[in-house]
């Protein structure tokens, strides 16, 4: 690591968790790497959370609150512009990191000013704080990650949009001005953790992988991706994301897999509007999908659109 020690910034989003923020901001302000600051986006909390944070009586903490809700994308992003560190790292209000963790990443990109990404493996916890090792292991095979190997990736357009290997938001440091911040559409705020990854990626830098499992990623009832709205902004995210990605001249060597990525995303989204009763918006992301490309599960959901069937459809979805 170099002699300066350079700051890292690390910014905790949070809405009305509380009881979990108490445990992710101990796992920030416990770091064996100190020269840090940390910023808790809060986005209008009705909760306990201000207390929490002031519990702590740490100076490193930055607490800023919104009196409105400004939703992800925009809470994020402020907190990314109010950043001063040379590195910045993001703990969402219900994870947490391995005491180590900066310490183990910072020197990667210390060592290489090509690398904007330096990320990890990651544990499974649930709502109780207990690691689940099946759901762990499950995961890493998922996102190969158990495949990956360790070291650089240059550049690392396919093992962070097709693989998505990179847990930008919950177990990676990265160059603050690796990314361009003015370039964030309000359309892919439901998955700016995959957009900030592109931004990341875009311009052929490099990304080093380090296998261990220094940080946990905690599964329980209030995540977004549980619920059936949550789900269905994901899939609206991810469509407006891959949308632009089609366009990048940059991304054509991943161009078919992107499209594959897309016409899925486009079959989901109907899917969940279809269950909801939503026909005629699923119609369209049909035929959107089967536009880009074609796909026989994607014809016969669109023909039993005609006359819904919520289990075939279902069925048909898979895969």
């Amino acid at each position: 690591m170099s002699q300066t020690n350079p700051l890292v910034s690390i910014i905790v989003p949070t809405y009305n968790r509380a009881h979990y923020l108490q445990v992710a901001l101990e796992s920030a302000v416990n770091q064996t790497y100190q020269h840090i600051e940390i910023i808790v986006a809060d986005d209008g909390s009705s909760d306990a959370t201000p207390t929490v944070v002031a519990s702590f009586n740490d100076p490193r903490i930055i607490y800023r609150r919104n009196h409105v809700n400004q939703g992800m994308l925009a809470n994020n992003l402020s907190a990314f512009d109010q950043a001063q560190g040379t590195y910045v790292a993001n703990l969402h209000d219900d994870d947490q990191w391995q005491p180590n963790f900066l310490e183990k990443m910072i020197p990667h990109l210390e060592a290489d000013t090509s690398v904007a990404v330096a990320f990890c493996d990651h544990y499974i916890f649930d709502e109780h704080g207990e690691i689940n090792l099946t759901a762990t292991t499950e995961n890493t095979q998922r996102w190969q990650r158990d495949v990956l190997a360790e070291g650089k990736h240059q550049p690392f357009h396919k093992i962070a949009l097709i693989d998505l290997s990179v847990p930008m938001v919950m177990g990676a440091v990265f160059r603050k001005n690796a990314i361009a911040w003015d370039d964030f559409p309000a359309d892919v705020g439901s998955v700016y953790d995959f957009w900030l990854t592109y931004l990341a990626c875009r311009d052929y830098q490099a990304a080093y992988y380090h296998r261990e499992r220094l940080t946990r990623y905690r599964v329980h009832s209030q995540s977004e991706a549980t619920t059936n709205q949550g789900r269905i902004r994901t899939c609206e995210g991810a469509i407006a994301a891959h949308a632009r990605l089609l366009a990048d001249a940059k991304l054509q060597v991943i161009r078919s897999q992107l499209e594959q990525k897309y016409s899925g995303y486009c079959r989901t989204l109907a899917v969940l509007l279809l269950r909801g009763g939503r026909i005629k918006e699923a119609q369209t992301h049909l035929w959107a999908a089967l536009k880009c490309r074609f796909n026989w599960r994607t014809s016969a959901v669109l023909v039993l659109s005609l006359w819904p069937n919520p289990w075939l459809i279902t069925q048909l979805s898979r895969g």
